[in-house]
């Protein structure tokens, strides 16, 4: 093979090659600065987005979710199922104080109460055929309480109601068993 010839590095005219090692950190921490200042500049150029303390900015409407965040919001929403499992019983079996609980909802409970609603309607509930025929008398509460746009207020009036929360609750422990008798027996 042919022998390539070297040639100098060429140097910005005006300028001399720095001879030691302080000459070398110092045109380094320039260059650090100068482009520092450049990331600043753009950032100021860019507009300002105001959200209240304890707030966490929308997403943009670009941004697409990884499997990793649906894997944490699904973990997010089961623990949350777990949390009040003790509330969805006090429901399903009509213990005591369950009609204080629905006479005055708290937000975890029209939430979890509109999930079940949700998962009723997705056909992920354990019910049987009576048990459906039971609750299709109130199919327009519970397509109600599983629209998200309905407020609060409107559910918790339906929640006051509804004879049918005992079923809908029962419906969901049946469909969270799997996943509850996996977690005491080391499954998924």
């Amino acid at each position: 093979m042919a022998r390539v010839k070297q040639t100098a590095r060429k140097y910005p005219s005006g300028k001399t090659l720095p001879r030691t090692k302080a000459e070398v950190v110092a045109i380094a921490k320039a260059e650090v600065k100068r482009h520092n200042d450049r990331i600043d500049d753009i950032f100021k150029s860019l507009p300002r987005i105001s959200v209240p303390a304890g707030q966490i900015p929308p997403p943009p409407k670009h941004a697409t979710k990884t499997k990793a965040v649906l894997k944490s919001s699904l973990a997010k929403k089961k623990e949350m199922m777990h949390q009040h499992i003790p509330t969805l019983e006090t429901i399903a079996k009509r213990k005591k104080g369950y009609k204080i609980l629905l006479k005055d909802p708290t937000t975890d409970v029209v939430t979890i109460l509109c999930n079940c609603a949700k998962n009723l309607l997705k056909g992920n509930a354990k019910l049987n055929k009576s048990q459906m025929n039971k609750l299709a008398h109130d199919k327009e509460n519970i397509r109600a309480l599983a629209q998200p746009g309905q407020s609060l207020v409107n559910k918790k009036k339906i929640i006051r109601k509804g004879g049918f929360l005992p079923l809908l609750a029962a419906g969901a422990l049946g469909a969270l068993a799997p996943t509850l008798l996996g977690g005491l027996f080391g499954g998924r």
